[in-house]
């Protein structure tokens, strides 16, 4: 509260949806902006390193699986259904994001079965190849995650993660 009215902020309404990035049914142009962070399934298989959590909610580790994205397939083909997976994310995030409004993507390159994986070059060159302005690319290193993700940094190219904003 104190930081809205320093700043002289008006806060709008939120409506919280599950779902899923693919395919989110909401309308064309509907919405003031997007935050995210993609996730890093072709480092990390969240279905293996979530597993407790998400039988704990009652999720059958199996079935779920086919529906995550980055975890399906092995070798080359895991990182061609990746980016499937991505384009589809992005081209839907390109389709509700209202004219005029931003797109803020935290990414960084990963490293699967030895070879760095490009993820920040594709996803540039894929958002601007449907039509979002690169506004601006922020290299930068995340310390704080070190002591605690050390196994999953590892597999990150460098441990850089940039945040990308995106204009439509």
């Amino acid at each position: 509260k104190e930081i809205t009215e320093t700043l002289h902020l008006k806060l709008g309404n939120i409506y919280l949806k599950e779902g899923d990035s693919r395919n989110t049914e909401l309308p064309d142009n509907s919405i003031d902006g997007i935050i995210t962070s993609p996730p890093y399934s072709i480092a990390l298989d969240y279905v293996e390193n979530d597993a407790h959590s998400l039988e704990d909610m009652g999720y059958k580790l199996n079935e779920i699986r086919e529906d995550f994205i980055g975890v399906r397939g092995k070798g080359r083909e895991r990182v061609e259904l990746y980016n499937n997976d991505m384009r589809k994310s992005y081209s839907e995030m390109y389709r509700i994001l209202k004219p005029n409004k931003y797109a803020v993507i935290v990414i960084g390159n990963a490293t699967y079965q030895g070879q760095e994986v490009k993820t920040v070059e594709f996803t540039v060159d894929y958002m601007t190849e449907i039509g979002f302005k690169l506004e601006k690319n922020i290299l930068k290193l995340i310390f704080g995650l070190y002591n605690v993700m050390k196994k999953f940094l590892r597999r990150l190219h460098h441990g850089f993660s940039p945040a990308t904003a995106f204009s439509y």
